[in-house]
């Protein structure tokens, strides 16, 4: 622009509209976070952060890492529509679509390509007793510190009025 060069700037030069055009999820709002962090304090993080997102969510991930990705993301999104873009615009252009379990079960263990994920937005949930969230998140498998620390985060109270509901439950 500082040259006066002209720019044209072409349709479908990222994998992100194509593949958000192509998932069937809502395309009135997204984001697009990029990578998932690979630190893992800044990574659970970035997953707490979709399973708050009210729009859709598109992130790139590596094939070596989407299975733990998916994994991962169970916990914080759970119910909510998956899709798995992959090789867009080439021979082998592939979406795999449904909940992360159902795509985990359709997607294989030899995974290729360049992949984009989507995410469903939340939708407005009704307010969750803490023991409520806390039990859901412990049985979707997540660690019981972890699961403190997150319906806390969630519930904005301190992680010691979690903590003592826990105590309560194994007495």
């Amino acid at each position: 622009m500082e040259e006066k060069i002209n720019v044209i700037s072409l349709p479908g030069a990222t994998a992100i509209t194509t593949a958000l055009v192509g998932s069937g999820l809502d395309t009135k709002k997204f984001v697009f976070l990029g990578f998932l962090p690979i630190k893992k304090s800044e990574r659970e993080s970035a997953l707490d952060e979709i399973g708050r997102e009210k729009r859709t969510v598109i992130i790139y991930e590596a094939p070596h890492r989407i299975v733990r990705t998916l994994e991962e993301l169970k916990q914080y999104i759970e119910g909510r529509k998956v899709v798995i873009a992959r090789e867009l615009t080439k021979v082998h252009e592939e979406y795999i679509r449904g909940t992360a379990d159902e795509v985990l079960s359709k997607l294989g263990n030899d995974v290729k390509g360049e992949i984009v994920v989507l995410i469903e937005g939340g939708k407005d949930e009704i307010a969750m007793e803490p023991e409520d969230l806390l039990r859901r998140y412990i049985e979707c498998g997540m660690d019981k510190k972890e699961a403190i620390k997150l319906t806390a985060k969630q519930l904005k109270i301190p992680k010691s009025e979690i903590y003592k509901l826990t105590l309560k439950d194994e007495s």
